[in-house]
């Protein structure tokens, strides 16, 4: 797989539209359906090739967010190990902090399900899948 980042407001086909031109062929980021924004990402998403990749929060590998205090933290999931969560967070004062590591893990998996409700996301960083032939539906 590559990464693929895009913003909160991008649709599932531009994100598409966007990835499919590349020097190495054509990538899917496992969105929902069209005509679905981005927003899926954190409350689930079973799309295309969500049998093959699993859900689209699944593939969810970092997310700037912004937190209902006016916290705006970039937070990555876990390594292949499941170890070492990172959570950088940027106070409005402009002083950078870091959150423990018990609370980023927290944080991970409850923007990964409840996220809409907690705060607004401004970025995704997330896994794309080569398409080597589409041979049926609108996937792009």
């Amino acid at each position: 797989y590559t990464v693929v980042t895009f913003g909160s407001g991008a649709t599932a086909k531009q994100v598409d539209k966007a990835s499919h031109h590349s020097p190495w062929g054509a990538f899917h980021v496992p969105l929902a359906a069209f005509p679905v924004g981005s927003a899926v990402m954190m409350t689930g998403g079973f799309g295309f090739l969500g049998r093959l990749h699993g859900l689209s929060m699944d593939n969810l590998l970092e997310i700037e967010y912004v937190l209902a205090d006016g916290r705006v933290i970039w937070l990555s999931g876990m390594d292949e190990k499941n170890e070492g969560m990172v959570a950088a967070v940027e106070n409005p004062d402009g002083s950078e902090g870091e959150l423990t590591e018990q609370e980023g893990k927290d944080l991970w998996f409850a923007i990964r399900g409840a996220g809409t409700t907690m705060g607004i996301a401004t970025r995704y960083r997330a896994k794309a899948f080569h398409v080597p032939v589409v041979f049926a539906g609108n996937l792009i």
